[in-house]
C-alpha cells in the first residue's frame, strides 16, 4: 500500500488555521443567534406587557383612523395656526415683542394691536370651535413646527389679545381669550411626545401666567362687559385639578415609546446592528418606565418626584442616541421634564389662588383677605398646594407685603426672595405680587 505524500509543514498550519477560523465563526453565529433571539424575546415580552395593560405600541394606537366628517379639535386648531400665517411682518413683530409688564404701550401700539385683532377675527373664531371639539386625532406629520413654534406665535397673540380687551374694559373678551389660550395648551398636549408636554407647560408658565397676574388686579365681574363671576369660579377649580396635566405627562411619556418604537422600525439598521439597537431601546423603555413609576403619585410634591427620577440612559451605539434627538431632546436634560411640570403646576395654582382674591376683594371694599382660610369655601375649594414644599404645605400668603409666593426648585423658605428678572418663576422664590 502506497504511503500518503505528507503535507508539507505551511500548507499544514494553514489548515489548521482555516479549520480554528470556521470554528471560530460558527461559536460566534451561535452566540450572535442567541443574543439576537434574546434581544428580540425582551422586547416582545415587554411589548406584549404593555399591550396587555392597554398602552400604546404602534402609531396606530396613538392615532386610529378618523371616520370621514369626524369633527376634530386639531382640524380647528391647524385652522387657528393657518390664519396665524397671514400676520403682516410688523404685527408678527409687535406680538414677539410684547410683555404684559410694558402693556398698554403707546398710542400707536395700542392702535396696531386693535387693527391686529380686528383684522384676524378667524383665528379666535376656529379656536372657539376647537374648545367644543373632541380631541381625535392629529393631522400634523411629526414634529410639525405648527403643534411647537407656531402654537407659541399663537400663545402670544391671545395674550396680547386678552390684555389689550382688559384696558379697554371688555373683561369678558379677555376672559374668552384666555379660555382659547387655555385650549391650546390642551390641544397641543395630545400628541405622543414628551416635547408636547413641555408645549402644555410652557404656555401656562410664559403666557397664561403673565396675562391673568396683569388681568385680575382690576377684573371686572359686573355686567355687561364684565367676566361673570360663576365662570370664574369654574376656571379656578379647573386650575386647582391636577388630573389632567399629570396624566397628559404619564400619558406623552408611554405615547413616546410607540413613536420611538416606529421611528426604529422605518430605519434601515443592519442585521448585524439590530441586536444592539434593540438592547438600547430596552434602556430607553426601562428609563420610560422608571420615570412613570416616579412620577405615578398626583400628591408628591417636586422634591420626591426629583429623588425618585432617574437619570437618562448611556448607549452603547450612537444610532439610539441620535434618534433620540427628534423626540426627548428636553427630557434627556436631567429632570427639566419635572421642573417644568410642576413650574405649570405652580402657575395654574398662582392663577387660581389670585383670581379668588380678587373674587374677596370685590366681595370687600378692595380688601384683600387676612389668610387663605378666608377664601375657603367661598372663593378657592381648598388651599391651593406649593408643590416645591417638601411638607405639601399650601403656598405662602404674606399679606402685609401684597404677595404670595412658592419655595422654587430648591424646595427651600426664602422668605419671599423675587425673581431679579421679569419672570416670577425664575427666582429663588416663586414670588407672585397682588398688585401689578
Amino acid at each position: 500500500m502506497p504511503t500518503p505524500l505528507p503535507i508539507p509543514s505551511p500548507w499544514r498550519s494553514l489548515l489548521r488555521t482555516l479549520i480554528y477560523a470556521v470554528i471560530a465563526f460558527i461559536l460566534l453565529a451561535i452566540f450572535w443567534a442567541i443574543w439576537y433571539a434574546h434581544a428580540a424575546h425582551v422586547l416582545k415580552t415587554r411589548l406584549i406587557e404593555y399591550h396587555n395593560r392597554g398602552e400604546p405600541t404602534n402609531p396606530a394606537d396613538l392615532f386610529p383612523p378618523l371616520p370621514a366628517g369626524t369633527d376634530n379639535a386639531y382640524d380647528h386648531l391647524a385652522t387657528a395656526l393657518t390664519a396665524m400665517s397671514s400676520l403682516s411682518a410688523d404685527e408678527q413683530n409687535l406680538i414677539g415683542r410684547f410683555h404684559p409688564n410694558h402693556f398698554p404701550g403707546s398710542p400707536a401700539t395700542m392702535a396696531q394691536a386693535k387693527a391686529m385683532i380686528e383684522r384676524h377675527p378667524d383665528i379666535p373664531a376656529a379656536l372657539e370651535k376647537a374648545r367644543n371639539a373632541p380631541i381625535t386625532a392629529c393631522p400634523f406629520p411629526p414634529h410639525s413646527t405648527m403643534l411647537f413654534s407656531d402654537s407659541f406665535k399663537l400663545a402670544r397673540f391671545l395674550r396680547l389679545t386678552a390684555c389689550y380687551h382688559h384696558h379697554n374694559h371688555r373683561d369678558d373678551l379677555a376672559f374668552i381669550a384666555l379660555q382659547n389660550l387655555a385650549t391650546v395648551a390642551k390641544i397641543s398636549a395630545h400628541l405622543p411626545y414628551t416635547y408636547s408636554h413641555l408645549t402644555y407647560t410652557t404656555i401656562y408658565t410664559d403666557h397664561a401666567l403673565d396675562a391673568w397676574m396683569h388681568i385680575a388686579p382690576n377684573l371686572k365681574t359686573t355686567p355687561p362687559h364684565g367676566t361673570p363671576r360663576e365662570q370664574l369660579l369654574t376656571h379656578i377649580h379647573e386650575l386647582l385639578d391636577d388630573s389632567f396635566p399629570h396624566e397628559n405627562l404619564l400619558r406623552t411619556f408611554r405615547t413616546e415609546r410607540a413613536a420611538y418604537l416606529a421611528y426604529l422600525d422605518s430605519r434601515k439598521l443592519g442585521i448585524l446592528a439590530t441586536p444592539i439597537i434593540r438592547l438600547d431601546f430596552m434602556n430607553f423603555l426601562n428609563y420610560h418606565d422608571t420615570a412613570i413609576q416616579a412620577c405615578n403619585s398626583i400628591s408628591d410634591p417636586y422634591p420626591i418626584v426629583a429623588a425618585r427620577f432617574p437619570k437618562r440612559p448611556e448607549y452603547s451605539t450612537s444610532n439610539l442616541r441620535n434618534c433620540a434627538q427628534p423626540f426627548s431632546n428636553v427630557v434627556y436634560s436631567e429632570h427639566r421634564i419635572i421642573e417644568h411640570h410642576h413650574h405649570a403646576l405652580t402657575a395654574r395654582r398662582a392663577i387660581a389662588l389670585r383670581l379668588a382674591i380678587r373674587l374677596y376683594q370685590l366681595d370687600h371694599n378692595n380688601q384683600i383677605p387676612p389668610d387663605l382660610q378666608s377664601l375657603i369655601p367661598t372663593y378657592l375649594p381648598q388651599l391651593p398646594i406649593d408643590t416645591f414644599r417638601p411638607d405639601r404645605g399650601p403656598l405662602t400668603y404674606i399679606p402685609a407685603r401684597r404677595l404670595f409666593y412658592s419655595y422654587g426648585v430648591n424646595s427651600l423658605d426664602d422668605a419671599g426672595t423675587p425673581s431679579t428678572t421679569h419672570d416670577p418663576l425664575d427666582g429663588p422664590d416663586l414670588v407672585f405680587p397682588l398688585d401689578r
